[in-house]
């Protein structure tokens, strides 16, 4: 696996895009790139753990950029005023934030690459900028965008407003890059900034949400991962505006987090009435559906997001592209996969589990995609085989050992080696604590651990399974559902539930989570 690097979700195409909009945006010009002193209202430089995340854009995506791509209308009708005469600025600048919601960033980066070309002075759209480029993992271009941001506001006396984002946005990097020890203060300072932002805005929706996200436990949440907290300010920021389409997107995460999931389907179908052009806004309320047990229902919603993707890299270079830079395209045939494995249709989930496996991404969450060509053997049965794959993998790092460990286990179960699968899960979660406490080598937040997690929590009780007599069989696999189905996140529940059915008998199509 090659080391951090892309980013977590280049997934968009453009039309030709001007030359200065794109200079701005995709090249920034030699002086801002250089600019990496200490900041006025920070003290703090990128930092080592930043500066050795290497940008995203290498030369064979740059090249392709420059070329002719399909690009689809505006993703939401989001709205937030911004300081410019300018009306194309100001259209572009909406696009931008749409885009922001339904997690196109790179179709984020364009548009507001455009309101500068629109409006060379407008500092929103750099700080637009640096929100995408954090995102997608580019921390450089997100320091030049917010030190251009900063330059602006003391040449041309720039509003309170659009200082107070930039000082949050600038508090957020801050806070990615600072070292272990110093990451709960500069996250509360970066909580802190957004509460003074509110202070000046009032009831504002856009500043609402973005704290709800900052309610979550790393800085680097991305609206996944909230709870209770999290879910009052997207409510409020609702309350403030029924078209905040972001918030609805991230209080169907919260909700389903909170097992809600009554709740969390009304503002998933919001968000996928509200951005039907987005990939993500698609594939939620098929999330929605599938935790509820819905099967048949949800199934159409992965097809449509998959068929989605698709039109977008319509073009046979383009696919190459997508499956190396697109982070939602294989996420996407990852969940596709194990809900037709739940229905059954077993040819069907392998070919799409196929087709994850041929994807690549590098970043955080690279190792995602290193599981899938090992899971598809064991859909298969092909346990040596898997099981050799699962050892490799397990030889390139403590993150990498975390997620073989249990296709490690699941292989010797196939292969009849219990004793020895028990071995393995215990040296999974060696593993896991070793990622959790060395977690300084990455910007701030884990990588998606939870797909390591909540098997080995269960493998003695399948084991168990196997062995038990037809009695006391229905009791024990009751136990197991119970810690399957308290698993918080989808990603993790749905793995967990697809590794119980494969190592204890097939599910029936109506299995349900609570």
């Amino acid at each position: 696996m090659k080391s951090y690097g892309t980013s977590s979700s280049l997934r968009s195409l453009f039309t030709a895009m001007a030359a200065l909009g794109f200079a701005l945006w995709i090249a920034p010009p030699t002086a801002r790139a250089e600019s990496v002193d200490p900041r006025p209202d920070t003290g703090e430089r990128l930092g080592p753990i930043c500066s050795a995340v290497p940008s995203p854009f290498d030369s064979s995506l740059r090249a392709y950029l420059r070329r002719k791509l399909a690009r689809p209308p505006q993703t939401t009708r989001l709205h937030q005023r911004v300081h410019t005469e300018s009306s194309l600025a100001q259209g572009w600048y909406d696009e931008g934030i749409g885009h922001l919601a339904a997690y196109d960033w790179l179709f984020a980066a364009d548009a507001f690459g455009r309101a500068l070309a629109a409006d060379e002075k407008l500092a929103m759209a750099h700080v637009g900028l640096a929100r995408a480029y954090l995102e997608m993992e580019a921390f450089a271009e997100a320091d030049q965008h917010l030190t251009a941001a900063e330059r602006l506001g003391a040449e041309e006396g720039g509003s309170p407003v659009a200082e107070g984002w930039r000082r949050v946005i600038r508090q957020k990097l801050v806070a990615l890059c600072a070292p272990a020890q110093e990451r709960s203060r500069e996250q509360f300072l970066y909580r802190q900034r957004i509460d003074e932002l509110l202070q000046l805005t009032g009831n504002d929706s856009h500043a609402l949400t973005l704290r709800g996200v900052a309610a979550e436990a790393t800085v680097a949440g991305r609206g996944q991962g909230g709870g209770e907290e999290a879910s009052n300010w997207f409510r409020l920021a609702i309350q403030a505006n029924p078209e905040q389409l972001d918030a609805h997107h991230f209080l169907t995460h919260a909700y389903e987090n909170l097992g809600q999931l009554d709740r969390a389907l009304p503002h998933a179908q919001s968000f996928a009435k509200g951005a039907p052009l987005a990939p993500h806004a698609l594939h939620m309320v098929g999330h929605v559906l599938a935790r509820a047990g819905k099967w048949e229902e949800s199934e159409p919603w992965f097809r449509r997001t998959d068929l989605l993707h698709r039109a977008r890299w319509a073009d046979p270079k383009s696919v190459a592209l997508m499956r190396r830079f697109d982070w939602h395209f294989g996420h996407n045939l990852r969940i596709f996969a194990e809900v037709e494995w739940q229905l059954g249709r077993r040819d069907e989930a392998c070919r799409l589990l196929q087709e994850t496996a041929e994807t690549s991404f590098d970043g955080w969450r690279g190792t995602f995609y290193e599981t899938p060509p090992l899971e598809l053997l064991l859909w298969k049965g092909r346990y040596r085989e898997a099981l050799a794959g699962a050892e490799l993998l397990a030889t390139r790092g403590p993150l990498e050992l975390a997620f073989a460990q249990p296709l490690i286990s699941e292989a010797l179960v196939g292969l009849g080696r219990e004793a020895e699968a028990k071995e393995a899960a215990a040296r999974g979660r060696l593993a896991l604590h070793e990622v959790e406490a060395i977690d300084a080598r990455i910007p701030s937040g884990r990588p998606d651990l939870a797909l390591a997690r909540g098997f080995d929590r269960f493998l003695d009780q399948l084991l168990a399974v196997r062995q038990a007599s037809p009695d006391s069989r229905p009791e024990l696999l009751r136990q197991i559902r119970q810690r399957i189905d308290a698993q918080v996140t989808f990603d993790s529940w749905l793995t967990a539930l697809t590794r119980f059915h494969r190592l204890v008998g097939d599910p029936p199509v109506s299995a349900a989570s609570p």
